[in-house]
């Protein structure tokens, strides 16, 4: 099969504490080092939330999981390049056939009769 690129929809670091190894360093290291979001690369990354609050130092919060300050004390050292990469992905992206790709999906409510979902695809 081949593709045109491949889209990660944001999301790219914070594992769950306990439950996995947390890899999310080396995994923005391996897309900086592909060139992600580059004209020069096939791999588009989408902002999500969990890299927009390393731009801002917002600690973000799921009961009681705090998920940035163990990724902001393992980037210290490349802080600058990794906030830069995350500035650079973009917030949405159209494809040529005019299909918006972005990280929290369409609203419920800009539903129509005329709107097809994947599951309806697939059936």
């Amino acid at each position: 099969m081949e593709t045109d690129y491949l889209i990660f929809l944001g999301d790219l670091i914070h594992a769950y504490p306990g439950k996995q190894k947390d890899e999310s360093l080396e995994i923005i290291q391996e897309l900086i080092h592909l060139k992600a979001n580059t004209k020069e690369s096939d791999v588009i990354c989408l902002l999500g939330n969990h890299e927009f609050v390393h731009i801002y130092h917002i600690p973000l919060q799921k009961g009681p999981l705090e998920f940035t300050l163990w990724f902001e004390n393992r980037i210290k050292k490349v802080r600058k390049k990794i906030v830069t990469f995350f500035m650079d992905m973009p917030i949405m992206i159209r494809t040529h056939g005019g299909v918006l790709i972005n990280h929290t999906g369409a609203s419920k409510r800009s539903g129509s009769k005329h709107d097809v979902c994947l599951q309806d695809l697939k059936d």
